[in-house]
């Protein structure tokens, strides 16, 4: 969002990262938490756009549920929405008990983390969700030791370094999307994990599938990594239970098929995975970041 609102003030847009880190890495967790519900429902009130485009995306998830339980979920998709950055922006300062096993129930009924750490190669792969929480999970909980995250540049290398550094202290390096593809199928030839969220394509280059009600362009990269390296795809989710409590949700994982050919290989794998993180978005709808437009303009908006 901040790429549209000030594309043409990079100087103050770092400034506002910078201010950002520096508040997530001093404040206590609950006042940080506490003033991003505040700014999250203030933004709820003004934001009619963000409103109406938030409502187009949840509406064919919650169409039996009434329109005052559409609109308590676009309300609650702002206040999770800004929770989220709070987290994010003090990821190497986390309080121990938000990522303690006591805080954080894993529900693996695939026993993918039977025998923690996992070992490399395989690639895991969420929805935009508490994704930057994930990876402090992981590692705190003794479920992976390192980890290649993909993730989209910032268009600006000092925001970039902020993220990097961020992520790094929970053991993860980031691959920049622009540089992803043979730095990724690197990585899983080393026999290493890597991370990618896979709900949301910014090549231009995706293919198009069924994704929360709508018909939406998805990356084919996960798949198309696992063609190449025949590593596994985890599909993970981080779901946020009440104010500070998560459930780490792993699905059954896909596999490639070796015995069918490259280009016949990735359309299953394609939708298997469509399939499951559809899945997760229903399980959660007011936690995926549903800011901008995923099925295009067709629904016009209440």
């Amino acid at each position: 969002m901040s790429r549209e609102l000030f594309a043409s003030r990079p100087a103050l847009r770092l400034r506002l990262f910078r201010t950002a880190f520096a508040l997530g890495h001093s404040l206590p967790y609950r006042l940080g938490m506490m003033i991003a519900i505040i700014i999250g429902l203030a933004a709820w009130l003004i934001d009619g756009q963000g409103r109406s485009r938030v409502r187009r995306n949840l509406r064919p998830m919650l169409a039996s549920s009434g329109l005052a339980h559409v609109e308590r979920s676009v309300r609650r998709s702002f206040v999770h929405c800004l929770m989220m950055f709070n987290e994010a922006f003090r990821l190497a300062r986390l309080p121990g008990w938000l990522v303690s096993p006591q805080n954080i129930q894993i529900v693996d009924p695939w026993g993918v983390f039977a025998q923690p750490p996992l070992k490399g190669p395989a690639i895991l792969c969420t929805i935009h969700c508490n994704w930057e929480l994930l990876l402090a999970a992981g590692h705190h909980l003794g479920l992976i030791e390192s980890i290649r995250v993909i993730s989209r540049s910032n268009l600006d290398p000092a925001i970039d370094e902020l993220f990097d550094r961020m992520r790094a202290s929970h053991s993860a390096r980031s691959l920049l999307l622009e540089r992803a593809p043979l730095a990724s199928l690197r990585a899983l030839r080393d026999q290493r994990l890597l991370g990618i969220v896979a709900d949301r394509d910014y090549s231009g280059n995706g293919m198009v599938l069924p994704l929360a009600g709508h018909q939406v362009s998805l990356p084919v990269g996960p798949a198309a990594l696992a063609v190449q390296s025949g590593a596994p795809i985890i599909p993970v989710l981080l779901a946020r239970r009440g104010t500070s409590g998560f459930a780490l949700l792993v699905a059954k994982p896909i596999l490639p098929h070796p015995e069918l050919s490259k280009a016949e290989q990735l359309p299953i794998l394609m939708h298997q995975l469509a399939r499951v993180m559809d899945r997760f978005i229903h399980a959660v709808p007011s936690q995926w970041m549903a800011f901008h437009d995923v099925g295009g303009r067709s629904d016009p908006p209440i």
